[in-house]
């Protein structure tokens, strides 16, 4: 079943493929970034770290290993400070740290540059790793299966919002205009049903979410 019939089967016909599918990026976005690590390396991903480094502007790092070695995030300053023979932050070939450089990662082992692995997940929900999820997908790769519901749950809000705020925009018109003031209580009460069922859909979301981030694999 499409994510777009199963925002749908809640919130019933919303009319625009496109915010459907920006509403999945920006709740599995959400949901991605707010997971603990540890529960995202069942879905992670394996990338090589080179010595001129990693471009994870699309990742959520997990772990970087380097020989093995689980390797520490470390500032900037410590990362130059351990590639000095003489300075107290060098870092030994049983020590290997990470560090950010703009958009990319750069590991070092015993004070030089040198190649490691990088386990990650996509910053946005994708179908294999790399092409984002659309209204039309049915499923979603290297992402938690659990939160897969809360998923769609969250992109149903987000969708309703925007129905309803349209809803409003036309109510304003009609109020503007003097017209048809039948077509305009008609317009009301679908607003208010939105917003009745907008409340419940953010209890229930809210609840699924704090027990997802809460549970442990």
């Amino acid at each position: 079943m499409s994510y777009k019939t199963q925002v749908e089967d809640i919130i019933g016909s919303v009319g625009d493929d496109s915010l459907i599918t920006q509403s999945l990026l920006n709740a599995g976005a959400k949901i991605i970034d707010a997971t603990p690590r540890d529960k995202l390396m069942i879905s992670a991903l394996d990338a090589s770290i080179s010595s001129s480094g990693l471009d994870v502007s699309d990742k959520k790092v997990i772990e970087v290993v380097v020989s093995a070695r689980t390797a520490r995030l470390v500032t900037n300053a410590i990362y130059l400070e351990s590639k000095s023979a003489d300075s107290i932050y060098q870092i030994s070939s049983n020590d290997p740290v990470y560090v950010y450089k703009g958009e990319k990662i750069f590991v070092t082992i015993g004070g030089s540059d040198t190649d490691g692995d990088c386990f990650y997940v996509p910053k946005i929900p994708t179908t294999d790793g790399t092409t984002a999820i659309t209204h039309a997908s049915s499923s979603v790769a290297n992402f938690p299966l659990e939160a897969e519901s809360i998923m769609v749950l969250g992109s149903s809000i987000l969708c309703l919002q925007r129905l309803i705020s349209d809803k409003l925009a036309k109510l304003k018109t009609y109020v503007q205009t003097d017209e048809d003031s039948e077509l305009a209580q008609t317009e009301m009460l679908e607003v208010q049903a939105h917003q009745s069922l907008l409340a419940s859909l953010k209890s229930e979301y809210e609840q699924a979410f704090q027990v997802y981030i809460g549970t442990t694999n």
